[in-house]
């Protein structure tokens, strides 16, 4: 349960087969201790919430009532409503790069939040490869080359929010 609703909340349930897994995976689920136990150890109440909560929503999955006032998983469901009313709205691409990292940055703490936002600024991507063709010794400069890429075309990624 817990592997396929981190999942489904990491890549926020934007694929429908996700969130059916994470249905069907709740509907086999005999034991709802043992895996509220399982949440408890892992700190991972939120993300299981999330995906649990569009599961619910979309597939009427059986989810013990006991599930939800369990101390080990938060009481704000806003985030799987918010979820869901965009999945609805726009079963194509519900989310932005920008609203994936405001999003997952809802369900971490701080210090999550600030390593996932040096990932982002500092991990090459594909553009910088491309952009830059380098010899294997000289793969770190693209660390540096990714945040002069994102501030470049920062102003363009601006626009095409904009126009949405």
């Amino acid at each position: 349960m817990i592997v396929q609703a981190d999942h489904a909340t990491k890549h926020c349930c934007f694929r429908l087969g996700w969130v059916a897994d994470v249905a069907v995976t709740a509907a086999s689920i005999d034991d709802w201790d043992a895996v509220l136990d399982s949440v408890a150890a892992h700190q991972c109440g939120r993300w299981v919430r999330v995906s649990l909560r569009v599961a619910v929503d979309l597939f009427d999955a059986p989810v013990p009532e006991a599930f939800w006032r369990h101390p080990a998983v938060p009481a704000d469901s806003s985030l799987g409503d918010e979820m869901y009313s965009r999945w609805v709205s726009n079963p194509i691409d519900p989310f932005s790069k920008l609203d994936k990292f405001r999003f997952h940055a809802r369900l971490q703490s701080p210090h999550e939040v600030a390593r996932t936002f040096a990932e982002l600024v500092f991990t090459p991507s594909l553009g910088e490869y491309e952009l830059l063709p380098l010899p294997t010794p000289l793969h770190l400069l693209y660390y540096l080359c990714r945040p002069f890429r994102l501030a470049y075309n920062l102003p363009r990624y601006r626009q095409s929010i904009a126009a949405r």
